[in-house]
Order: structure tokens, then C-alpha cells, then sequence
């Protein structure tokens, strides 16, 4: 079941993606930021935002992995890096230009 959402972002949503086992949604937005939602039994709570961009996030990609983990790859406008992270523990792994 999906809620409605009252201003998740603070600009247009530009890419949105779902993990491979359906648990995580990330969103990308003109704001530089990646919203993490999981997905619960009562519905998709907000888990945590990520800042790293500085520029409109305009790519979004959950990697194939193990069920341990969630690695999202990211990418965008500003310094055009593309960052690697595992939502499940909320850590940056890596980033390149």
C-alpha cells in the first residue's frame, strides 16, 4: 500500500527506483537529494535522505546484489559524480567523476 506523500521533496522528483527484493523506493530530485523509503507492512515510511550531490539528481539504479544489501548507484548534474551506496546501512561506498 502506498500513502499519499505531502511534500517529500522540496523540488520535482526527476527519477525514482526499486530495489530488486521490492523493499526499498528511492526518489531523485532538482533539490540534490535521494530520498530512501523502505517498504513496511503499514506501507512506504521515509528511512532517510541522502545530501552527497550538488546538483539535480537526475539518475537512479538499484544494482542486482545479495539480499544482505541494497547497493544504489546515483548520478546527476553539478560535479556529474555518480555515487554508490548501501541503503541498508545509509553509507556512501564510493563515488567517481
Amino acid at each position: 500500500m502506498i500513502e499519499e506523500f505531502h511534500k517529500v521533496h522540496e523540488a520535482s522528483i526527476y527519477c525514482l527506483a526499486m530495489s530488486p527484493n521490492g523493499y526499498y523506493l528511492a526518489t531523485g530530485s532538482n533539490d540534490k537529494a535521494v530520498k530512501i523509503f523502505s517498504n513496511a507492512q503499514e506501507g512506504l515510511k521515509m528511512q532517510t535522505e541522502m545530501t552527497s550531490h550538488d546538483g539535480t539528481v537526475r539518475a537512479l539504479q538499484f544494482l542486482p546484489d545479495n539480499a544482505q544489501s541494497a547497493l544504489l548507484a546515483s548520478g546527476g548534474a553539478g560535479s556529474g559524480r555518480v555515487y554508490l551506496t548501501d541503503v541498508a546501512v545509509e553509507q556512501v561506498l564510493s563515488y567517481a567523476s
